[in-house]
């Protein structure tokens, strides 16, 4: 091949992979990248097979199924996490005994270095056991039951929309500042948990007016039960407000 060929060649070469690495971010896992025990599961729930939805990471190890998603393109890619979520909830039903007694399964959104929103069956974001938790007392299931949002994060989570449902019984609020409580229009993307239970407050500041916030979240949730995360003796329990 001749010098002037060659140069058309790798000229060639750079313009494609330049586009590739403009429609999709190099560090994105891809289904041949994962070797899993659950690939039946990996396949109903469409993990690797959304348009506005990428996996980031994916770790199976010592009872633990975590995936990373990276959702795009605003509500549209919020909803087809919201959708994996829906259909391995129902892909539990259908198989009850699928995964091992105690799993813990974790879908979590990144934005850079931050979660913004967690689901999992435990209410842990990370995998380990959470204390308070316990003090609902409901049954070990592989479903998603626990949604976790950081209300100081303005993403398309707290984002209401009518083409949203989510099948997840408790929401955990939480809030990492000491200066700022949720009221009002914070709480309207709960009318999206229409099967929602319980709610949990995991408030930094302690101050807040309790009785205006369980107000509020029961405008859009009737009838759910409130519950506030709090320390005794260093060790964090839940107190029910409503």
């Amino acid at each position: 091949m001749g010098k002037r060929k060659r140069l058309i060649v790798i000229a060639f070469l750079f313009v494609v992979m330049m586009s590739l690495t403009a429609c999709e971010r190099p560090w994105h896992v891809h289904r041949f990248m994962v070797h899993s025990a659950y690939d039946e599961w990996l396949t109903y729930i469409g993990a690797f097979s959304h348009k506005s939805l990428s996996v980031d990471g994916y770790n199976e190890d010592d009872g633990l199924i975590s995936i990373a998603f990276d959702y795009r393109n605003g509500l549209k890619g919020y909803k087809e996490l919201c959708d994996v979520v829906n259909t391995h909830n129902k892909f539990v039903d259908e198989n009850p005994d699928y995964f091992p007694k105690d799993t813990v399964i974790i879908f979590t959104n990144y934005v850079g270095e931050r979660i913004t929103v967690c689901f999992s069956n435990n209410g842990s974001r990370f995998g380990d056991k959470v204390d308070y938790i316990e003090d609902l007392n409901r049954p070990y299931t592989a479903k998603i039951e626990y949604m976790c949002v950081d209300l100081m994060d303005n993403y398309y989570e707290q984002s209401r929309s009518d083409d949203i449902e989510i099948d997840v019984p408790v929401v955990i609020l939480e809030v990492y500042s000491e200066k700022y409580t949720p009221s009002g229009v914070s709480f309207e993307f709960l009318t999206e948990f229409k099967k929602s239970e319980q709610v949990i407050l995991k408030f930094r500041k302690t101050d807040y007016d309790r009785e205006k916030v369980c107000k509020e979240i029961k405008t859009y949730l009737p009838e759910v039960e409130i519950y506030e995360v709090v320390n005794y003796d260093d060790v964090r329990h839940l107190e029910k407000l409503q």
